[in-house]
Order: structure tokens, then C-alpha cells, then sequence
């Protein structure tokens, strides 16, 4: 199997301008933001920004909040039928043609082929 594409990580930062409720502050409000706390208000979310900076709202100003998402894009290999195949799945990942290979990319004999107990290891019971 051609090894099409490699495993890659991906990170993206985020930020909010966060606010608490005092008496709840595991609820409350985020608005999207940059870095420097610059808020693009929409309609929808300016009269609730004003109403928290201005102190309408009993809420604690947290600031700049950043987030972090990371997240993984599998490998990928070439199948003989010209398929991209991603392995996702350590153990078992099929093609649209039949043929599967493994998370290595390591082509798998048929299923018909395995014996009971490594099908159960893969599928689980049936």
C-alpha cells in the first residue's frame, strides 16, 4: 500500500471575553473575540455585552479566555482499486472495494479468513 498521507496534528486557539454570574459561576456568558479582546458584536449579542460591562447583569468579567481544540487528521494510504483509504481504526479499516487493511495500512485477509475469537477482538459480539 502507497502511504498517501502521514498522521497530522492540528491546533487551533480560540478566544472569548467571558463573563460569570456571581452567585453561578459555572454559567454565564462568552463572546467570540480576538487575542486582544477585540468583540465583533452582532445583533444578537451586543445588547447582552452591554448589559454585562455596563453592570446590568451581576456578572464577573473573566476577560480574554483562550480555548485550545486539537484535533488529529488520520493517515492515509493508496488501495489497489485507487481509493483513499484513512486509517482511523488501529485494527480494521475497509475499503469501499472489499479489501482492508489495518492502522499500519497493512493489507488484512479477507474476514471470512479470521478465525472466531479475532473477529470478536475487532467487531465485538454479534
Amino acid at each position: 500500500m502507497e502511504r498517501i498521507r502521514q498522521r497530522t496534528r492540528h491546533t487551533e486557539v480560540y478566544y472569548n471575553r467571558s463573563f460569570v454570574w456571581r452567585t453561578d459561576p459555572s454559567a454565564g456568558f462568552a463572546f467570540p473575540c480576538d487575542e486582544r479582546g477585540t468583540i465583533e458584536p452582532t445583533g444578537a449579542n451586543l445588547e447582552t455585552l452591554f448589559q454585562c460591562i455596563m453592570g446590568v447583569y451581576d456578572v464577573v468579567d473573566e476577560g480574554i479566555q483562550p480555548y485550545v481544540n486539537t484535533w488529529y487528521e488520520p493517515a492515509a494510504v493508496r488501495c489497489d482499486c485507487e481509493r483513499e483509504i484513512e486509517l482511523i481504526d488501529s485494527l480494521y479499516n475497509p475499503c469501499e472495494c472489499g479489501l482492508a487493511v489495518n492502522g499500519s495500512g497493512q493489507r488484512l485477509a479477507p474476514v471470512s479468513q479470521w478465525e472466531p475469537n479475532d473477529i470478536y477482538d475487532v467487531f465485538g459480539p454479534r
